[in-house]
């Protein structure tokens, strides 16, 4: 590559944007916290200036470690992060610097939920009801349960952490006050809870117009996902299907984003569909979605993402060609069970399985799993998975995870030395570790 035509500031890592980096001749500067370095999912490429900061969200850590480095001068291009709690913080970064980024009254509607929910409502867009609890430690603050069931989550969360569903007032209260005692945040919403399927919405907007709208599914709503313990699954449709859910959906995508105030960019929209058939609007963000959604819009429209979101924070043309498959494209997670993982398949075994053509495991073996997932984000590692239909999609998906699973060995969590010895006789019958005695 020549030499590189100015720097961008990149508030945490991503392996796609990187790469954009190099096709569009740009040097990335990237902030990363602790975690990056010691998880070591994958290096940062040699080209890239890397800056360790104790915490990117902290402004006050985040210009310290700039400086010192002597990077908080640099005249760069663009601030850019495809992370939620990075959001507000590169625009805030890119306003005080004086670097093009998203404008901080968009990057606090897209990140703060309640702010999100006024804007949405205020532009006529339809939303479920909801309450803002200031102060969940307040017992005054927090109210008797105004729906027949709700759903309670911080006003700014991640993942659905510290999300529930709620379907009592004695619930609510018992909630309030265990996540309270134990967690930082303090105000939440609590909304109406909408019992139907959860569609996602993906995309590039530019210039305020939508270039891409990739319309898909979760297979069961996030929720009752994390409720049932099941493998989160999502995808986008067949073609027929697809094309119907899109011009559905296209209008309230477009103004969504009008009313959030974001021109270019790429995004990801949540909706739940009512009852009556009506599509509301569940969450927006200004980043793409989580779930291999860059690997499965690419392999299903032919459109690289992390691309399209670093020419639009660069402020330049983005010229989105779709190249549509027929097929059902999607992703599905290959879930942790209880204790800690020593042995499972490899990623090209399980690309071996019919219609799975990519895996990424994000533990390595010795992981250690808690017994419940609490969130969207708890799983060994994922599977890019294609089919002929959506019932196809399902199966292979199934079939991806049943396979991980059979195979997966996991030495029990807390469990006393004779279990263990019994365990190890179960799993490893060939090897002979009974104790023996001399003279015997």
């Amino acid at each position: 590559m020549s030499e590189p035509e100015g720097e961008v500031l990149m508030l945490a890592a991503d392996p796609y944007v990187l790469r954009a980096c190099r096709t569009l001749g740009v040097r990335p500067v990237v902030v990363y916290p602790p975690y990056f370095r010691d998880h070591a999912l994958f290096p940062l490429p040699p080209d890239a200036i890397g800056v360790l900061v104790d915490d990117p969200r902290n402004p006050e850590s985040l210009l310290g470690a700039l400086t010192r480095a002597g990077l908080a001068d640099r005249k760069y291009r663009c601030v850019y992060t495809g992370h939620e709690t990075g959001v507000v913080v590169a625009a805030a970064l890119g306003q005080l610097l004086g670097i093009p980024a998203l404008p901080l009254r968009t990057a606090l509607r897209f990140r703060d939920k309640v702010i999100q929910k006024r804007a949405l409502r205020a532009a006529g867009v339809a939303i479920a009801d909801g309450v803002l609890i200031e102060d969940l430690a307040d017992g005054a603050a927090v109210p008797e349960l105004p729906y027949d069931q709700a759903v309670l989550k911080p006003v700014a969360g991640v993942a659905a952490q510290q999300t529930h569903r709620i379907e009592s007032t004695a619930q609510l209260h018992r909630l309030a006050r265990t996540i309270s005692a134990r967690s930082p945040q303090r105000a939440f919403l609590l909304e109406e809870f909408v019992d139907g399927e959860e569609l996602t919405a993906d995309g590039v907007v530019s210039g305020g117009r939508i270039e891409l709208l990739c319309v898909g599914q979760y297979r069961l709503p996030l929720m009752a996902t994390i409720a049932a313990q099941a493998p989160l699954t999502l995808y986008k449709y067949e073609a027929d299907r697809h094309g119907r859910r899109s011009a559905e959906v296209a209008p309230i995508a477009a103004a969504t984003l009008a009313a959030l105030g974001l021109t270019d960019g790429v995004f990801h929209i949540e909706l739940f569909r009512r009852p009556d058939g009506t599509l509301v609007v569940g969450e927006a963000a200004a980043r793409r979605g989580g779930l291999l959604i860059h690997e499965i819009v690419q392999r299903k429209y032919g459109v690289h993402l992390g691309e399209a979101a670093l020419r639009c924070a660069l402020g330049e043309p983005v010229d989105v060609r779709v190249t549509p498959v027929p097929e059902t494209v999607g992703g599905v997670c290959l879930p942790l069970r209880p204790g800690t993982l020593v042995d499972c398949p490899t990623p090209a075994e399980l690309e071996q399985l019919p219609g799975v053509e990519y895996v990424r495991f994000e533990l390595p073996l010795g992981t250690r799993s808690e017994a419940t997932a609490r969130t969207s984000q708890q799983y060994v590692g994922q599977a890019l998975v294609v089919a002929d239909s959506d019932a196809e999609f399902y199966s292979r998906c199934d079939n991806v995870v049943s396979a991980f699973l059979d195979r997966c060995v996991l030495v029990p969590d807390a469990a006393a030395t004779g279990e263990l010895r019994a365990w190890q006789q179960r799993v490893h019958p060939e090897r002979d570790f009974a104790a023996r005695f001399y003279g015997d």
